[in-house]
């Protein structure tokens, strides 16, 4: 079983994914580990000195290594991932892309507090945080988001509940 939990930054995929494989039994690998260990350096860095392009590249090799050479996993992407490439397709021929819809609102809330440590909005004001926030969701839940396997309303469901729905969507 294959589990990828895609969504914007600060949805709660890599506190979710812990949660969830804990409870699956399954691996949990966070893609942004996994890239910052084989690139021996921070996402931060790597991006402002690399450039989205690259960094992107890197990232969707590093999709395709961890499920050629993983059979039991729950992986929490980055926000861009579904979006890069043919990422989303890739990850729905080999498992459940669970999609954790969050409100932007809290989203805006949780990245405030985080803007130093991601590239993208680290320059923003905090008006200038929301109206990104909110551009960006709509045109990714457009692109990618909404094509997920399975769509969570992460501001009321719990890994657990979440686990229980996929043990019974399994079973189906």
């Amino acid at each position: 079983m294959k589990f990828f939990l895609v969504g914007y930054m600060a949805s709660g995929k890599s506190n979710i994914g812990r949660k969830l494989a804990h409870i699956l039994k399954l691996d949990f690998i966070d893609l942004e580990e996994y890239i910052e260990n084989k690139i021996n350096q921070t996402i931060y860095h790597f991006y402002k000195t690399q450039g989205e392009e690259k960094y992107q590249e890197v990232e969707y090799e590093s999709l395709k290594e961890l499920i050629e050479t993983n059979d039991n996993f729950v992986l929490a992407t980055s926000d861009i991932t579904p979006c890069i490439f043919d990422s989303m397709d890739l990850m729905k021929n080999k498992g459940t892309v669970i999609y954790l819809k969050i409100d932007s609102n809290l989203l805006v809330e949780r990245l405030k507090n985080a803007k130093k440590n991601r590239p993208q909005i680290s320059g923003l004001e905090d008006k200038e945080l929301e109206e990104f926030v909110r551009e960006q969701i709509k045109e990714r839940e457009e692109k990618c988001y909404n094509n997920a396997s399975v769509i969570i309303d992460a501001n009321v469901v719990s890994a657990d509940q979440i686990a229980t729905i996929l043990k019974y969507q399994d079973k189906m």
